[in-house]
């Protein structure tokens, strides 16, 4: 998130908790443990927040849920990643054949295209 997300954010927690802090430094300090997640995510969690408590949300409860997402998501990537390597060291070229395919393909289209 970016600054004036995080002003947005605490706008909307304000709206719902009145004596919330929205000074420049509580500002400063939701932006240096929220500026990794997205404001999505961040007001979804305050709008569920406000549903089940009398208390303004803690940094904390902003981030609910967000680490083991982010960590579950690196992984799944990590591991995308690895089967992609994986499968590139059984990848075949294409045979000569099918190398004339494409070659008299692309000589069709570019003549297609000269024709227009």
């Amino acid at each position: 998130m970016e600054r004036d997300e995080i002003y947005e954010l605490l706008g909307e927690v304000f709206r719902h908790y009145p004596n919330f802090d929205i000074s420049e430094k509580a500002v400063d300090r939701h932006l240096e443990f929220l500026s990794d997640m997205p404001l999505e995510v961040a007001l979804r969690n305050v709008r569920m927040h406000v549903k089940d408590s009398v208390y303004p949300p803690k940094i904390a409860e902003i981030r609910a849920g967000w680490n083991n997402y982010a960590e579950r998501m690196a992984k799944a990537a990590q591991q995308h990643i690895a089967e992609q390597e994986e499968r590139r060291k059984h990848v075949v070229p294409p045979s000569q054949e099918v190398r004339g395919q494409i070659a008299a393909l692309k000589q069709r289209m570019a003549a297609k295209q000269s024709g227009s």
